[in-house]
């Protein structure tokens, strides 16, 4: 395939190393703009430049999780989910009759 380009942007894809993953990861992110504009109007929202600018602000606003509480929130997950499993075998086993040691 050959596509004409602007000088510019010929140079900013010379300067990637890899022209052809640049453009097909640039074309994927247009095609998932696209597929969450549909889905916000379909929702009944107007996407508008002033929409998405806003969106933009309220994304750089909004402080970043630091990862050490992900990891400590998967941990909890992790705990509340074994938490529940021996709850359930404790009254599975009691309603059996059964010790549950």
């Amino acid at each position: 395939m050959t596509i004409s380009v602007p000088d510019e942007v010929g140079a900013y894809l010379r300067s990637t190393g890899n022209a052809s993953a640049t453009v097909a990861d640039l074309v994927a992110n247009a095609i998932e703009r696209a597929a969450a504009t549909d889905l916000l109007e379909r929702a009944g929202y107007r996407v508008t430049p002033e929409f998405v600018d806003e969106g933009v602000r309220i994304a750089r606003d909004t402080p970043a999780i630091p990862p050490d509480t992900l990891g400590r929130t998967a941990e909890h997950r992790r705990a509340r989910a074994e938490e529940g499993r021996r709850r359930r075998f404790s009254r599975s086993a009691a309603d059996d009759g059964a010790t549950g040691t």
